[in-house]
């Protein structure tokens, strides 16, 4: 048995470990790793396996899946995956073990303790890949979300001082405080005086959606704006007449073209056919 602590038994092989780890995975680990040169590869290994070793003299799991934690989120934005990734850490942990085996041949005890810990560093790192992994995909997700969602509420300036807000789809409490949100910014942004909000897109009309009407527009008024509701069809109408919805403190028109007709008077100005 050697008379080395696991953590000096691991630095003493630690270049040997690492030209072999370096070699393995740009030889056998594929997909992106398959891309790499060895000498520009070999540094990031030195790191990674530099911190494998430190969780091994100290007692810990922490630093080898903390670079992975960090690594992988690089990794995954330049076209690795995750099999990849999860194959290139069970490699390197066959390499480490396969290292510091020898030492221990005479002491079966001694060669359990030690793969025992070699592995429980090596499937903490696991266990912060796949945590990098979810971090991403909740990330796209949440990107994608927000992008829908402005794509959901396009807010269109057709004259000076003159915003379009088309509504499509069904608004939940959620959508309504994004969509009050960024119309109020473009209002500011933009100076706008006059806001048409067409809700010829919205299947449903409910007493919670008429709530979040009326604080548009009273938000809108709040900045000195005036919001013009168009697009209420005669079913809307009706089921807003049912639910006793009082919502004489919006302007409403029929449709867009009315609802502009609306803002150019507020100009001054008038749609008139060609002669």
């Amino acid at each position: 048995m050697s008379s080395l602590t696991l953590g000096e038994a691991y630095a003493q092989h630690l270049p040997a470990i690492v030209d072999e780890v370096t070699h393995t995975l740009v030889t056998q680990a594929g997909g992106a790793y398959a891309q790499q040169q060895y000498d520009q590869f070999r540094p990031t290994v030195q790191g990674g396996m530099g911190l494998f070793g430190r969780d091994l003299a100290e007692d810990s799991v922490e630093h080898f899946a903390s670079f992975w934690l960090t690594r992988a989120r690089e990794r995954i934005q330049t076209g690795y995956d995750i099999d990849e990734m999860q194959h290139a850490i069970m490699l390197a942990t066959a390499i480490v073990i396969k290292h510091l085996l020898p030492l221990y041949a005479n002491d079966p005890q001694a060669i359990q303790t030690m793969v025992q810990r070699v592995c429980e560093v090596a499937d903490h790192a696991k266990l912060a890949l796949f945590r990098a992994v979810l971090q991403v995909r909740e990330e796209v997700i949440r990107a994608q979300v927000l992008a829908i969602q402005e794509l959901s509420a396009p807010i269109i300036p057709i004259y000076e001082g003159v915003l379009v807000l088309p509504l499509i789809g069904t608004i939940d409490s959620q959508r309504a405080g994004m969509i009050i949100a960024t119309l109020l910014d473009s209002i500011m942004r933009q100076n706008a005086r006059i806001v048409l909000l067409d809700i010829t897109g919205v299947p449903l009309v409910d007493t919670q959606v008429a709530h979040h009407l009326l604080q548009a527009a009273h938000a809108v008024r709040l900045l000195g704006a005036v919001l013009v509701l168009v697009g209420i069809r005669p079913e809307i109408a009706q089921t807003i007449v049912h639910l006793g919805v009082n919502l004489s403190d919006i302007i409403t028109r029929a449709n867009l073209q009315a609802g502009f007709a609306y803002a150019l008077e507020q100009h001054g100005l008038q749609i008139r056919p060609f002669a």
